[in-house]
């Protein structure tokens, strides 16, 4: 099975040859964790029918991106941001 990656529009506030490709899922999966108040990459696997890869991925784009919090073993990661922070971040990247 081969998954192909998809990226959005979405980059790093800056733009240009700096930003950095976001992931097709980065909004609504940050938007969904969001909402759950909780993040984990099986949670992404789930609700968003990817591979640990890419979801792995995702989740390391929303921790760059400040919206959860860094790896705590097992434990789900704390989410950073609320979902009006975010929807501040994103009008700001663009």
């Amino acid at each position: 099975v081969e998954e192909k990656m998809v990226t959005a529009g979405v980059s790093t506030k800056g733009g240009g040859e700096g930003g950095t490709e976001r992931d097709a899922y980065f909004i609504e999966a940050a938007r969904f964790l969001i909402e759950k108040d909780k993040a984990s990459i099986g949670m992404l696997q789930r609700a968003f029918k990817v591979g640990f890869n890419r979801a792995a991925r995702i989740m390391e784009q929303l921790a760059d991106a400040g919206v959860v919090g860094e790896e705590e073993g097992t434990k789900p990661r704390k989410i950073l941001m609320s979902l009006e922070q975010f929807e501040q971040y994103i009008e700001e990247a663009i």
